[in-house]
């Protein structure tokens, strides 16, 4: 069941699919909004990889819950590209992620994949919380963890996956107080 609230204004939803490139097609026919990051790699004789995406299977979409719902049914009924939508494990509801979220995705994984590493959800463990207080990423808070053998701000996309931020000073860093 929707709210009214929730259908006001289009929100960003994590999509899972096996076929990422058709499904990002016939969305942006139908004039939904996506996104998926995608990198190059060099291959060994030097010449660079057609793009692929960051995170195997993994697509975002913006629009209103409602229409969210109807492409999840259009896919159940063959009509689009087979998905699923991520959804609350405790309720089953689809679960928005904040376009402050999105805004951090898109700048860590835009163009210059140097930038961050992705992580799946599952890859990272509990640690201490901080929050930057300074430079490009001030404000956003996330984890302390260990990512070979160097410290690293993990940010979470709550049930999607993590982002491993660039290095950034220990002066620019708060603990935050564990609720």
């Amino acid at each position: 069941m929707l709210s009214e609230e929730a259908d006001i204004a289009p929100q960003w939803f994590a999509v899972r699919t096996p076929r990422t490139v058709a499904l990002e097609a016939a969305l942006a026919d139908m004039g939904v909004e996506t996104f998926c990051p995608r990198e190059r790699i060099r291959l060994a004789d030097g010449r660079w990889s057609e793009p692929r995406p960051i995170v195997a299977h993994l697509l975002f979409i913006r629009t209103l819950a409602s229409q969210a719902l109807d492409i999840e049914r259009d896919a159940r009924e063959g009509r689009l590209p087979a998905l699923w939508i991520y959804r609350y494990a405790d309720s089953r509801r689809l679960h928005p992620i904040s376009q402050r979220e999105m805004r951090l995705f898109m700048l860590l994984t835009a163009g210059d994949n140097d930038r961050c590493e992705v992580y799946h959800r599952d890859d990272f463990a509990k640690g201490d919380r901080v929050r930057v207080m300074g430079g490009g990423f001030e404000g956003y808070e996330g984890y302390v963890r260990k990512i070979r053998n160097d410290r690293r701000i993990v940010v979470e996309i709550k049930g999607v996956c993590a982002l491993a931020l660039p290095f950034i000073p220990l002066g620019l860093l708060s603990k935050v107080p564990q609720s």
